[in-house]
Order: structure tokens, then sequence, then C-alpha cells
């Protein structure tokens, strides 16, 4: 109506047949407007009800996805940990043996005799004969590529020392305090340690001290010197110190050579022995954080945090309670031994590299009351899971624009 009424010539239907046309159009539009409408109304209530059946099974294929990748993850994870335990555990037996061998020398025994209680410049001899034994054994664990202990040293039946590889002020210094001399399990402080403390009379791991000037911790390993001729009187103590960190390297750069597919791992040792409170506190005895730089930027309150304690999740904790507790079947010790959920303390200090949660797996270290750990990052080890999902949920964007096309 309006364009019969148009002004301009040029706007108005230029005769009835137009204006019938018209109309007709009109009215077949009309006609097919339901069917349109219709077309387009059922596709999308077909898209609605098929949506979350199909975000629901996306889901679960995501989740199974992820639980068969931590799962496959976790079982090698527990491989490496199970083998930087045994080798730790071998390195620790070896180089005891090599202290029970010299000490069952009739050499060093008669030498302890004649001239550990004399004067420094009478013990010459004595310490010819245990410098010689240290370069042999020197030489064998450079050989074999391995680390180099800190010190040796031996200590007399009193725990003076009497010997030390590289003379030092404690050469001559009363150590019956220590762990290694006594092995009661513990340090005595210096001014309260009992009348008459006696030396060990086997092979013996003492526990981790902190060494001075490095701040890492340190472990000694000894042994008993029985006197000549006389396998109940002991005569000294001959013991090797070496840091757990640089132990702890050797084995990691072992399992990375072996085991050369690519995953970053990072290894720790923590300490699961029973402190006088009766309460483990899990603290961590080497990292692959913990060197002298970043050590020597922490107080006491710093160091008090290098644990897991406090930190990790609760069921972990109770996890690592019983995996230590227990005998080594294998067995027994399936899913304890691994967790998704693992937190490193030493993202409190450096949350950028050990933030966030961690796949870790975990084993004892025979019976020193050491577990290691071996984790991976949680993200990295799901990021095919997540480019899967990104994936899944653009193909499901298209589908859903193509229906609508």
């Amino acid at each position: 109506v309006d364009r019969c009424l148009a002004s301009d010539p040029a706007k108005r239907f230029p005769n009835a047949q137009a204006v019938l046309d018209r109309l007709i159009m009109r009215e077949r539009f009309r006609t097919r407007r339901p069917l349109i409408l219709l077309g387009l109304v059922l596709p999308m209530l077909l898209l609605l009800g098929i949506a979350p059946l199909a975000i629901q099974a996306m889901r679960d294929a995501i989740n199974t996805t992820q639980s068969s990748l931590s799962r496959r993850a976790l079982e090698s994870d527990v491989l490496s940990a199970n083998l930087l335990a045994e080798g730790i555990k071998r390195d620790l037996d070896d180089r005891l043996t090599e202290l029970e061998t010299i000490a069952a020398e009739d050499d060093l025994r008669q030498a302890v005799v004649d001239y550990a209680s004399k004067p420094r410049d009478e013990r010459q001899p004595l310490w010819d004969l245990l410098n010689n034994y240290k370069k042999r054994y020197d030489r064998r664990w450079s050989e074999l590529g391995r680390s180099l202990d800190d010190s040796w040293f031996l200590q007399d039946e009193t725990g003076i020392q009497r010997w030390r590889d590289v003379i030092s002020m404690s050469l001559d210094g009363d150590y019956d305090f220590r762990d290694y001399f006594h092995g009661g399990g513990f340090h005595y402080t210096e001014s309260e340690v009992p009348v008459g403390v006696e030396p060990i009379r086997k092979r013996y791991v003492c526990v981790p001290y902190r060494g001075t000037t490095t701040k890492q911790y340190l472990i000694a390993l000894s042994v008993p010197i029985f006197a000549p001729n006389d396998d109940t009187r002991v005569i000294g103590v001959l013991a090797r110190s070496l840091s757990l960190s640089s132990l702890l390297r050797d084995y990691e750069k072992s399992l990375r050579s072996q085991r050369a597919d690519g995953v970053p791992r990072k290894f720790a040792i923590v300490d699961s022995r029973l402190p006088s409170n009766g309460r483990r506190e899990w603290k961590l005895l080497a990292h692959d954080w913990m060197t002298k730089a970043n050590l020597d930027k922490l107080d006491s309150e710093g160091f008090e945090k290098l644990r897991l304690l406090g930190v990790a999740d609760a069921e972990v904790l109770s996890d690592l309670e019983q995996l230590v507790d227990m005998d080594d079947s294998v067995e027994g010790r399936y899913d304890i031994d691994r967790t998704r959920f693992y937190i490193d303390p030493v993202g409190q200090m450096d949350p950028v590299a050990y933030g966030g949660e961690w796949l870790a797996a975990f084993s004892p270290v025979g019976e020193t009351g050491w577990v290691a750990i071996v984790q991976e990052r949680k993200t990295r080890a799901l990021q095919p899971v997540e480019e899967l999902e990104t994936r899944m949920y653009s193909w499901a964007l298209g589908a859903v624009l193509l229906g609508l096309g």
C-alpha cells in the first residue's frame, strides 16, 4: 500500500500485475515460515539434548586418559625410585666393606696400638699407613666416576680423633658425642656425654648431620678396629664422611643416562627416623635444590621448612609411615609407594621451579631410615591430556556450528 501511494513514480509498482505478484510471494513466505522455524528449533533441541551426554562422554574419556597416563608415569617413577634406593644402599655397603677390610688388617691394628696415643709428631707411621689406604680407594672411586668422600678419620677407643686425611683443628679433639662413634642413633650435646660411653662394635651408618662449611647434610660410615689377636676389645673407630647431596647426584646422573626417556625427574632423600619426640618430621636430607649457594641463604627457620610434615598431604604421610614400617614385599608396597598429590617443600623457597603438585614415588634405602624420592611435574605428565581436551572441545564447537549451518 505504501509503494502504491508513493509520490515518486519510480518507487511505485508499475502495474496491477506487479502488485499481485508481490502479494502471492508474501503468502508463500507466510506458508513456509513454520517449516523454517521448525527446521531451526528441532536441530537446536537435538543439540541441547545431546550436549550433556557428549560433555560427560568427553569428561569420562579425559579422566580415563589422565588416570592411565598418571599410572604409567608413576610406574616409571617407582622403578626409578627403587633403582635409586638400591644404588645408594649398594654404594654405602661397598664403602663400609672397604673400611672393614682395612680395619681387619693386622698392620693397622698393631699401628693403632703402637702409635695412636703418642704425640702428633710420633704418629707418622700410622698416618702413612692410613693415607696409603685412602689413596688406593680414592683411585678406585675416581675410576668408577663416583664422588669421593669428604674426609677419613680415626678415633681411639675414647673418642679422641688421632688421624684425619687432611689435618685440621678437629685433630686430637674429643668426638665421643658423635653418633658414628657410639652408634646410639643420635648425637649427644658435647657437654652432656655420659661417662664411659662406648664405641661401636659393628659397621654403622650414622644419623645425618649438617656440615659447618657447605651446610649440606653429611653422613659418616664407621667400623670398629679390634685389638690384635683379640676380637672382643675395640681399640679404635675408622670412619669416612661424605655429602648426601653428592651421593644423590651420582645416582641421579646414572639413572638419567640409563633411562633416557626425556622426562625431567627430580630426586631427593628424606629422613624417616623417629626423633626423641616420637613424631617423624620427614626432613629433606638431599635435594636438587639444596646446593651450597641456596643453603647459604637460609636461616634456621628456613631449614625447618625443608620437611614434609606440615607441607605434604596427610594421606601421603600416612602412606609413607606404612611404607617404612613394612617389609620389602612388592605387593604390600603397591599404591603406598606413589602419589599423584605430592607437594615439594622446596616450593616454599622456589615456587616457580618446585611449586604445585607432582607425581612422586618413594622407596626406603635399606635400613638407613632414609626414603628416596623420584618426582616429576604433574602438569607435564598430563600435558597430552590437556592437548586432547582442547582438541575435543574444538571439534565439538565445530560440530555445533556445522549443524547450525
